[in-house]
């Protein structure tokens, strides 16, 4: 086993599949889980893994020693309140870059967002703006990714559209921007981690990642929809219209799939160069169109209630 990597956000959609590629490829991984109710399902068998949440010092100062790199994950963009958003993604950012840089880790690699910046209107573009130069100014050699929209099976994005059609008998409401993104298939995100580790490239830049097709958020939904083979007439509503249905969903569902943050996706363009990940890491992405596969099962309305019941932890069993 080589230099040990602490991997956060280890159970969420993206940290699970980074998690396993990571250990596929034969590194040492620890893992950061925040402490739960629910017994949390490792995405690898016999890790070693800490509890701690960014609150607790000495959880998190045991979490980082001996470790060599930290990829750093960890989001409460799925959350519903502006206060944890940034309690994770800011606060939570900024303890574990001290208790690292007091253990002496050697390089962190963090996952921002394509728009990140400290003086966005957008809460989440904001706490990762804020993040992201907590990540310069710490003193530890880095390396920031900004992605577009992130899928794969067991997503919050694509699932959702998709339990929504499944709901909604004739008509698919989106908000009228003309916005666009990138999606990139979380498989092709964790193979451009693996090769920065593996290579040591990048450290001390900030790079702009997406997949190989620009899209309008309609376009996407259009897709999904083919995927699901459940034609639907899309009807665009007005953007703040939109922002405020969202937020009642929220306010009254325990886990609603579309969180107020959902907009701030929809906000401002999430695209880069097509060609960045053939670019810089020798990576051929996948068309969106083409792992898809994993919406074609049969979870209806029966899986939504279970999301808006259960949460996040539905989502996992994808």
């Amino acid at each position: 086993m080589g230099p040990k990597i602490l991997i956060t956000g280890s159970t969420g959609f993206i940290g699970r599949v980074v998690s396993r590629v990571l250990a596929d490829r034969g590194y040492s991984i620890r893992l950061l889980l925040r402490p739960s109710d629910r017994r949390s399902r490792l995405p690898v068998p016999r890790v070693e893994a800490v509890v701690a949440s960014f609150q607790d010092e000495g959880g998190i100062r045991a979490a980082v020693a001996g470790v060599d790199s930290i990829i750093h994950l960890a989001s409460a963009e799925g959350e519903h309140r502006r206060r944890d958003l940034f309690a994770v993604d800011v606060e939570g950012t900024r303890s574990l870059l001290t208790q690292a840089r007091a253990s002496g880790v050697r390089r962190i690699l963090y996952l921002s967002h394509l728009g990140a910046d400290r003086s966005s209107a957008f809460p989440f573009l904001q706490a990762k703006g804020i993040a992201e130069h907590a990540v310069i100014e710490s003193g530890i050699p880095y390396l920031i990714l900004r992605s577009s929209l992130v899928y794969g099976a067991g997503d919050s994005f694509t699932n959702a559209v998709a339990f929504f059609a499944r709901l909604l008998p004739a008509a698919y409401f989106i908000p009228e921007m003309d916005t666009h993104m990138q999606p990139l298939w979380v498989e092709d995100l964790a193979a451009c981690m693996e090769y920065c580790l593996a290579e040591n490239r990048y450290f001390g830049e900030i790079l702009s990642i997406g997949g190989p097709e620009h899209l309008s958020f309609e376009q996407v939904v259009e897709v999904v929809l083919d995927a699901i083979r459940t034609p639907r007439m899309i009807v665009r509503v007005w953007p703040p219209l939109a922002r405020f249905s969202l937020g009642v969903m929220d306010w009254i569902l325990p886990h609603s799939p579309f969180t107020p943050f959902w907009m701030d996706y929809l906000a401002v363009p999430s695209t880069c160069e097509a060609n960045s990940l053939s670019r810089l890491f020798g990576v051929k992405p996948a068309s969106i169109r083409e792992p898809l596969g994993y919406l074609r099962r049969n979870r209806g309305i029966r899986r939504l209630l279970q999301y808006v019941w259960r949460g996040n932890e539905v989502m996992q069993d994808f």
